[in-house]
């Protein structure tokens, strides 16, 4: 069978990069310029809009977004005819990935309670972030060396990146990053419920959908790794 390539998906993941990096490289110029990004309350609101309704339409199943964060959708379930056994990413890998996360936002979380990084910072580092989470989808994803799933389509964790990006949001006691934070446990809380009631739908021995030659995606030709 052939299938024919859909750019829509990977020209979504470009725009994505390009406004996050817009937000990023705003956020960091007013921080540079006036010391104090907080006071912006017009700009942290279009961040917030702008990540928010993102998040929220990872909620649902969306024609346009990419398979690898839709699979835990039934929609896009495709029994396997060999009725193969699910071969999911070990505990251990999940967990090793996560205790490096916690590590590196312990470090952080640190210099902010210290005094030696601000609010401000905190919120340009989530927009770091959410840059790198477009990154390792575009170009090269280092979670995906520690996991050894072969591409972003397969990932056991795809939908964990709003926890991720928004984990520095957890320490400022801001309203806005309140709610991102929220909705990124939701978005992770949603995505792990069926990754465990539903592990046939996460992998290509038993989810046709998830094979190389119905991908129509193809950013494993373009991907660094």
């Amino acid at each position: 069978m052939t299938v024919k390539k859909d750019q829509k998906a990977f020209t979504l993941c470009h725009l994505k990069l390009l406004i996050r990096l817009a937000l990023l490289l705003s956020a960091a110029a007013i921080h540079i310029v006036t010391g104090d990004l907080m006071a912006y309350s017009c700009f942290l609101a279009l961040v917030w809009i702008t990540l928010f309704v993102d998040g929220l339409l990872k909620l649902f199943p969306l024609k346009y977004e990419a398979m690898g964060s839709q699979k835990q959708f039934k929609k896009n379930f495709a029994p396997a005819k060999d009725k193969a056994k699910a071969k999911m990413a070990s505990g251990k890998k999940v967990i090793l990935v996560a205790a490096l996360w916690v590590v590196l936002n312990a470090i952080i979380a640190h210099l902010y309670f210290k005094s030696i990084i601000d609010a401000g910072i905190m919120v340009i580092i989530s927009l770091f972030y959410s840059v790198c989470d477009m990154v390792c989808i575009l170009f090269y994803c280092p979670f995906q060396q520690i996991l050894g799933n072969k591409c972003c389509t397969t990932c056991r964790i795809y939908n964990w990146d709003y926890i991720m990006m928004f984990t520095p949001l957890m320490f400022i006691g801001n309203a806005f990053g309140a709610v991102l934070v929220v909705l990124g446990i939701v978005i992770f809380i949603r995505w792990e419920y069926t990754a465990i009631k539903h592990p046939e739908r996460f992998c290509e021995e038993t989810n046709d959908n998830l094979k190389c030659a119905r991908c129509t995606e193809k950013r494993c030709s373009r991907k660094i790794m």
